[in-house]
């Protein structure tokens, strides 16, 4: 009999309960932290710590999903590589979004809630750090490629 990760939709379930346990995590660690609500927290707290361990072990540990992930290029073939490379791919696309998003809403979470702007009202920073990381988003893997490879000119 194949065990609980081994079906896809399965899996699927697991991914999403296991990133469900991370926000529970993280919103119970800030409840606790901020006093929001008495007595919660702390069930959020367990129930969330609980979920992730058993969803990573059952998702990413028994599948040997880790594992693939963190392996060296050496040891793979051509099409695992390339599930890997697309895999990063999409992964890193997402954390961008995620990543600038987070920027975004705590620039404006500071210059609208927090009082820490400049004389005319701004949080300036704020701002050319997002656009800064919007640029480096894009240009980061070019730069890598500029780097590191000796000959980079192609022709269209």
């Amino acid at each position: 009999m194949m065990s609980w990760p081994a079906f896809q939709s399965n899996r699927r379930m697991g991914v999403v309960l296991n990133y469900f346990s991370l926000v529970l995590l993280a919103l119970s660690i800030m409840a606790i932290e901020y006093r929001w609500v008495a007595g919660w927290p702390v069930a959020g707290l367990i129930i969330g710590l609980v979920l992730f361990v058993l969803t990573f072990v059952q998702v990413y540990g028994r599948t040997g999903l880790w594992k693939f992930v963190h392996m060296s290029l050496d040891q793979l073939d051509e099409r695992e590589v390339q599930v890997i490379h697309h895999s990063l791919r999409v992964a890193y696309t997402f954390f961008t979004v995620l990543a600038l998003l987070y920027i975004l809403i705590l620039t404006l979470g500071i210059q609208f809630f927090s009082g820490l702007t400049d004389p005319d009202g701004d949080f300036s920073l704020g701002s050319v750090m997002l656009a800064a990381f919007i640029y480096l988003s894009h240009i980061l893997p070019a730069s890598i490629i500029a780097w590191s490879e000796r000959n980079v000119v192609r022709d269209n």
